[in-house]
């Protein structure tokens, strides 16, 4: 999420609202192929599929490869799904990582992408680029909607009680105001 004047953007998908559209895909594909004269339709090719699942495991950090375990609840079919040995941590250490930044009031999302960075660097001769990519999500906004909204209604309210200090200052000045209400 990043914030400008007076805006809050939030930037790309969530990962949850991702599988979310992922779900609703996978359902219309199944009411289509119920209903419609093509009850073999794909309204997502396999081809799609495991490049989407790609981008989830290498690049959104889920941790837990949460695509297949979707295709099959929804479509009550099984895909052969391609085994990646080194896909990232899977839903142990993910758990394991959401305790430890419980403990130290971190978000889980920054620690995976740190670790994804590492991930991705891991064993290369030269790893130029490491420090701008870890650099990039350091300065990421990680508060969460909640705080971020909190933050700014803070941050108008003590905007308003320093221009009602500053009308204060300027009244005084003119003789138009001599404390209590004005």
């Amino acid at each position: 999420m990043s914030r400008g004047r007076n805006k809050t953007d939030h930037g790309p998908f969530t990962m949850e609202f991702r599988k979310e559209i992922l779900k609703r895909l996978l359902t219309t594909q199944n009411e289509v192929r119920k209903h419609g004269p093509d009850k073999e339709v794909k309204l997502i090719r396999h081809e799609e599929l495991l490049r989407i699942r790609q981008l989830w495991l290498h690049e959104e950090g889920d941790w837990g490869d949460s695509l297949p375990g979707i295709y099959e609840e929804i479509t009550g079919e099984s895909l052969d799904w391609i085994i990646d040995d080194f896909s990232g941590m899977g839903g142990a250490e993910k758990q394991v990582l959401e305790e430890v930044c419980k403990k130290y009031a971190l978000p889980v999302e920054l620690l995976m992408e740190l670790l994804d960075v590492e991930r991705e660097y891991h064993g290369m001769s030269r790893r130029s680029g490491i420090y701008a990519a870890l650099d990039k999500i350091l300065n990421k906004d990680w508060r969460s909607l909640e705080q971020a909204l909190a933050d700014h209604k803070n941050d108008l309210c003590n905007q308003e009680g320093v221009e009602i200090r500053i009308n204060r200052v300027v009244l005084e000045n003119f003789g138009l105001y001599s404390g209590g209400q004005y």
